[in-house]
């Protein structure tokens, strides 16, 4: 669903016809964007590659992370956290064999060692605290628990967006 409305914003044929279209796609994105800011921004950025989007899931994303800690955590780092959380949804893929589940040795091909042939990077919280920039013990201490309330705020929105784009174009 997510590739087939990014293939939709990307498009320049968005004349209608009887079935479904480019626009009608298009229409369904932008009737999910009042319920589901992030996921819509987030599938701009993310599956139709648009870069600008950026700044804006960052935004949204920190808006309700915010909204939903209990403690107020600092605005740096409630940003550096979104900032994370999108950069592993969107570069998700095992860095040995680019999502491929194997490598090739010559005219053998053998499973991927780094990911056990899953095709997924496994993010570890030594690279999430490298990334906060904080030490290992910092992280699991005081953010491990808001990193992962704002990768669930994460995909429960693109969760939701992807539930409101079906309902719109009559698919679930």
């Amino acid at each position: 669903m997510r590739e087939s409305v990014a293939a939709a914003i990307n498009s320049s044929h968005l004349e209608e016809k009887e079935w479904e279209t480019s626009i009608d796609k298009i229409k369904a994105l932008g009737y999910t964007a009042k319920y589901s800011p992030v996921g819509v921004e987030a599938i701009h950025l993310i599956d139709s590659l648009q870069p600008k989007a950026y700044k804006q899931v960052v935004y949204l994303l920190a808006k309700k992370a915010n909204a939903k800690f209990s403690k107020q955590a600092s605005r740096e780092m409630t940003i550096r956290i979104c900032h994370q959380v999108i950069k592993e949804a969107a570069f998700k893929f095992c860095r040995s064999c680019a999502g491929r589940k194997e490598l090739k040795a010559g005219e053998r091909v053998i499973t991927c060692h780094s990911c056990q042939g899953s095709g997924w990077h496994r993010h570890t919280d030594n690279e999430r605290a490298q990334a906060l920039g904080v030490t290992i013990d910092v992280y699991l201490k005081n953010w491990s628990r808001r990193y992962l309330i704002v990768e669930g705020i994460y995909s429960g929105e693109m969760k939701d967006t992807v539930i409101s784009l079906k309902k719109y174009l009559d698919r679930g």
